[in-house]
């Protein structure tokens, strides 16, 4: 027995007995509570979803499991993160990706799919198959224009049947855009045509091979939002998780593709299609300005830090940011193995189209085409030049030299990330010399 005195109102001592049996089971009722709210949150979309990605069928299995798998039943388990589900201690108006369960994906379905049952009635919903991360000025829009006239693949619903802004802009409701839920990013892709089966002519039975697809350039390098991800701590100076953590999360085996342009070139065209300015003066003028910025910055912090920092992106009036590849290439490249990435020149894809088209193909797992058809795919007309530029003319040499300075250490820490000495460039330098 235990013995325990509390003093009433006023004051007098009372005596309560009681049993420590019912202590103990008071208090393990109380650690039980502890222990289910630290537990991670199901996502709110639908209470269907479970654990991990069930990849596209390659083999028959029985006629209930795949009844099962196709009503989300069959659960698998996903690894612990490295992060606590809710966070303690963090609240955000942005939705928390990282501790919602990702769905469990149709084995019949090459395109990740999953039928949500948060309605009256389950309904197929998608995600993309594949992502074009970056870079801005590119050519990611005429790749992607390539792409969707092989027959399995099809666009998307938002802007240019390619962009949605959703990973680093739309999510966090930057450049005063609306803020995009993730059920609202799910209606972004075509269910419905995803949806078109065939028979299999092995074992009769019901597939889609058909892919969808997603090209947001911004992706690669812009991750200032960084400190509206829970996960993240926002006392640091740069970021544990960012936009390749979530889309790895939700989106485990998509398959991605960057494209990379000789970076003085690719900003240059930046400038204009992004309005920073509207001539060569201006340029010139612009770049001496951010070099000072960035030199200022990295003496108190790492280039990542700088890069990362809304304030620093505000005061550079020209887009250096985002041809400094390397610093990028490694935060996706930290999250993504190597084989997961497809990773093309500019220079090289406009030299080769028919080759290069071929091995994305390969790269998406998808069928080849007919001679005819590559003709078409390739004989397309290039997309979304900059017309500012040519307008403008070339830049000035001594521009050019100053950021070809600035831009040798850059490419060779590229160089040396990526096992790949093209991407220093020089066969372009080079050319341009001559």
């Amino acid at each position: 027995m235990i013995q325990i005195f509390h003093y009433g109102k006023k004051g007098e001592k009372r005596d309560y007995r009681i049993k420590s049996t019912f202590l103990l089971l008071a208090f393990f009722a109380v650690l039980y509570l502890i222990i289910s709210y630290s537990a991670p949150m199901d996502i709110q979309l639908d209470s269907s979803f479970v654990l991990t990605h069930v990849k596209y069928l390659s083999s028959p299995k029985s006629s209930e499991t795949l009844s099962k798998e196709m009503q989300g039943e069959v659960k698998t388990q996903r690894a612990k993160p490295g992060y606590n589900c809710p966070s303690p201690g963090r609240r955000s108006n942005t939705e928390d990706l990282l501790c919602q369960n990702p769905p469990t994906y149709l084995p019949n379905f090459k395109n990740p799919c999953f039928y949500d049952k948060s309605g009256d009635k389950p309904y197929l919903r998608c995600l993309p198959y594949f992502h074009i991360f970056g870079v801005c000025k590119t050519g990611t829009t005429d790749l992607f224009t390539r792409l969707v006239k092989h027959p399995q693949v099809i666009p998307n619903k938002e802007f240019l049947g390619k962009e949605t802004w959703y990973w680093t802009w739309k999510r966090y409701g930057k450049n005063r855009q609306e803020k995009m839920p993730f059920t609202s990013y799910l209606d972004v892709f075509d269910s419905d045509k995803i949806s078109d089966m065939k028979v299999s002519n092995q074992d009769h039975s019901l597939y889609s091979d058909i892919i969808t697809g997603s090209g947001d350039p911004m992706d690669f390098w812009d991750h200032t939002q960084w400190k509206l991800i829970p996960q993240n701590n926002i006392s640091q100076s740069e970021p544990d998780y960012t936009a390749p953590n979530l889309i790895k999360h939700m989106i485990p085996d998509i398959k991605l593709i960057v494209m990379l342009r000789e970076p003085i070139e690719r900003l240059y065209s930046h400038y204009y299609h992004g309005s920073f300015g509207n001539d060569r003066e201006s340029f010139h003028r612009d770049v001496i300005s951010a070099l000072e910025t960035v030199k200022k910055c990295r003496q108190s912090f790492t280039l990542r830090s700088c890069l990362y920092n809304q304030t620093i992106m505000n005061q550079l009036n020209v887009p250096i940011y985002a041809s400094m590849y390397h610093v990028h290439m490694k935060t996706w490249m930290d999250v993504f193995p190597k084989e997961q990435i497809h990773i093309i020149r500019t220079e090289d894809f406009s030299k080769d189209l028919p080759g290069h088209m071929t091995d994305v193909f390969k790269f998406l797992d998808i069928s080849d085409v007919s001679q005819n058809l590559l003709q078409n795919i390739t004989a397309t007309r290039h997309e979304r030049e900059t017309q500012q530029k040519k307008s403008a003319g070339p830049m000035f040499p001594e521009t050019r030299k100053i950021l070809k300075a600035f831009f040798d250490k850059e490419n060779r820490e590229l160089v040396k990330l990526l096992n790949d000495t093209k991407f220093n460039w020089e066969d372009i330098f080079q050319t341009n010399k001559n």
